[in-house]
């Protein structure tokens, strides 16, 4: 009998060390899809400042692909850090039995995200 209510201590804890741990992770994620808006943004001026550098003769191609691929680094690690948030956010709903939310707390966070970006570029 003690190794029952053992056996299912052990299993609350670790139940609730995974969902700390998955809390974290999308947390995480999301700070870094939002963490990265300023990088895109200078990203983004930085393509326009070399492609008008290059208009005028005054940059090479090769700094305007340079600052294309640049952008296109930035741009991928956002999506990345947007997937691996979902990820956690559905591992979490699993593990709460709350899957049905998913679509309430994905919008959440997506409105999250557009207003940080908002308040970064202005």
């Amino acid at each position: 009998m003690n190794q029952v209510r053992y056996l299912k201590a052990q299993a609350k804890q670790d139940l609730s060390v995974l969902v700390e741990k998955t809390y974290l992770e999308a947390e995480q994620a999301l700070e870094e899809v939002t963490g990265l808006n300023s990088s895109l943004n200078l990203a983004q001026e930085n393509l326009r400042l070399r492609q008008k550098a290059f208009s005028q003769g005054l940059s090479t191609s090769v700094d305007v692909v340079d600052a294309e691929l640049y952008l296109a680094s930035i741009r991928t690690q956002q999506s990345l850090a947007s997937f691996n948030y979902l990820i956690s956010l559905n591992k979490l709903l699993a593990l709460s039995s709350e899957m049905s939310s998913f679509s309430t707390y994905h919008q959440s966070a997506v409105a999250l995200s557009s207003l940080h970006q908002s308040a970064t570029a202005k």
